[in-house]
């Protein structure tokens, strides 16, 4: 839906203007809807993790930001998939523990995480404060395909 910027014009009669409140009203709507689908969540990682699940670990939501931390044990997590995706989801993942890996992965399939460096280089170790963000290409879980997560962006935590 498009509104239009130019209307009401200033010699128009006010008897118009109820059609323009609701062109207003439904984009406004329209609008809402789709913040909605930002959520914030928390979640805690126990040592040996190497999947994060979609609705039975972290949300469904289409943008998601994630403070991700290891369990009150420590410990670490190397995590290689993300199941469950839709494509177009986007997690933003802000990580709260030097126990966090993610893994590169050679395929981009099976809900696995394609990040940005190459193929030589090491997985994604973050710092407490990194901040990393994926997007699912692919994913279906109606068929169920997964698809696989590509790295949007990462920011390191600057002390």
């Amino acid at each position: 839906m498009t509104v239009d910027a130019t209307k009401p014009t200033e010699t128009e009669f006010v008897d118009t203007h109820a059609g323009y409140i609701r062109t207003l009203a439904a984009a406004m709507n329209a609008l809402e809807l789709n913040i909605q689908g930002v959520v914030a969540t928390e979640f805690d990682l126990t040592t040996g993790d190497t999947t994060m699940d979609i609705d039975a670990d972290i949300s469904d939501a289409l943008i998601e930001v994630l403070r991700l931390d290891m369990d009150a044990g420590g410990g670490t997590a190397d995590i290689a998939t993300i199941t469950g995706g839709t494509q177009g989801q986007i997690k933003i993942i802000i990580i709260e523990d030097t126990g966090i890996t993610f893994s590169r992965s050679a395929s981009q399939a099976d809900g696995t995480i394609w990040l940005n460096q190459t193929a030589g280089a090491s997985d994604y170790g973050g710092t407490v404060g990194d901040i990393l963000c994926l997007v699912n290409i692919d994913g279906n879980p109606a068929t169920p395909t997964e698809g696989y997560w590509k790295e949007l962006f990462r920011t390191a935590q600057v002390t």
